[in-house]
């Protein structure tokens, strides 16, 4: 699995290059047919993704914004049947880290919104 380093020393996605590519061809070729101007991430980890989709969206089609949607505090409780992570998981990342690391390359077109996904 690949990983993005930012310049700050920080790791910012977990995303393999191949889904990022998937990724950039989504919102190259089918954003502008979209309604709305609007991406949503659920599931953030270290922001990553986000960043990349906030970037390649404000090229496409400016003014497009990013929610970002996350606890920021790990895996909220999970049923072990059906979901592939635990309870806990990902607890490594923070709402306050995220921020700062998001301004530090200019990225305007994004907001982190902090909580589990049905009440964010």
């Amino acid at each position: 699995m690949a990983t993005t380093l930012h310049k700050s020393g920080q790791y910012r996605s977990i995303t393999s290059e191949s889904k990022l590519a998937n990724i950039y061809l989504i919102l190259c070729y089918f954003l502008k047919e979209a309604p709305g101007g609007i991406v949503v991430e659920f599931g953030s980890y270290g922001g990553g993704s986000a960043d990349f989709m906030a970037y390649i969206v404000d090229k496409v089609v400016p003014g497009t914004k990013v929610f970002v949607l996350d606890t920021f505090a790990g895996m909220p409780k999970t049923d072990p049947d059906r979901d592939q992570h635990k309870e806990g998981d990902f607890s490594d990342r923070s709402l306050e880290n995220g921020q700062p690391l998001i301004d530090s390359i200019g990225i305007k077109n994004t907001e982190l919104l902090q909580g589990i996904f049905e009440n964010t």
